[in-house]
């Protein structure tokens, strides 16, 4: 849900729906839609509190905000499993700390190696190898990715589904949300947590549509992750917003696997 008019449809009496595209880049936007199906609704609205690359950034600044809270939050392996010995991604005991707290740590891989650019061999290697090191170091996440740069193609996909059962992202700078039964599960969609407001927005429209967004972060240093105060005020936010429960990948895969 991205937005509604003032105006509430009579749902017995839909005559037309129109799918809107929106492209960012300089080529064609083409869409192919299978079909069109109801699926039920949960009885609350999810948010999903997505942290990238798995640096130190969120160790000693966001996870003690996550902790007072307490928040979950999927985080990524660092872009390379040997950054963990790199003082600015966390370390595997960090990791650990904070799957203990009650975060999730999932796939990830690097925007050098881009999923739909490299080879299909290429990526198989990079999945499996990335996929062993989450497991041999007793990551429950491993069955979940996040794309770098969210770069991937339909040759992409094929291999990403030997390794994962979820993940994406189709990432906005807008409002992006998601069903959390029927959806796609190697295509969600991200909101860029760039901007308090825009979030805010999504996770009351997730409220009140009973839907899942998901809002993504970096570092508090990055042009594309608000600071840290606007992060607190968001937490405090969603903490007292009715309607909505912070949750992990492993509670939304649970909801599409078992849909009613």
């Amino acid at each position: 849900m991205f937005a509604t008019s003032d105006t509430n449809p009579d749902l017995t009496n839909i005559e037309r729906i129109e799918i809107e595209i929106t492209n960012a880049s300089d080529g064609d936007a083409v869409s192919w839609v299978d079909d069109m199906r109801l699926h039920p609704k949960p009885d609350t609205g999810y948010v999903v509190l997505s942290w990238d690359d798995g640096n130190r950034s969120y160790y000693e600044q966001a996870a003690p905000v996550h902790d007072r809270f307490n928040f979950p939050a999927v985080l990524t392996m660092p872009v390379y499993p040997r950054k963990t010995a790199d003082s600015f991604f966390m370390s595997i005991k960090e990791l650990h700390e904070r799957q203990n707290a009650g975060d999730e740590v999932v796939a990830h891989g690097s925007t050098n190696e881009p999923f739909a650019e490299i080879s299909t061999s290429q990526l198989d290697t990079l999945l499996k190898r990335n996929k062993k090191w989450l497991l041999d170091n007793g990551f429950e996440g491993a069955d979940f990715i996040v794309y770098p740069g969210n770069n991937f193609d339909k040759g992409a996909l094929k291999v990403i589904s030997k390794y994962h059962y979820m993940g994406g992202m189709n990432q906005s700078g807008n409002v992006n949300t998601t069903g959390v039964y029927g959806f796609d599960p190697l295509v969600l969609p991200r909101t860029i947590g760039h901007d308090i407001d825009i979030c805010k927005r999504a996770v009351n429209l997730a409220a009140d549509h009973r839907q899942c967004t998901i809002l993504n972060f970096h570092h508090f240093n990055s042009k594309n992750t608000m600071d840290i105060s606007d992060y607190e005020e968001l937490l405090a936010h969603i903490d007292q917003t009715n309607g909505i429960e912070a949750i992990g990948f492993t509670d939304l895969w649970e909801m599409r696997r078992t849909q009613p």
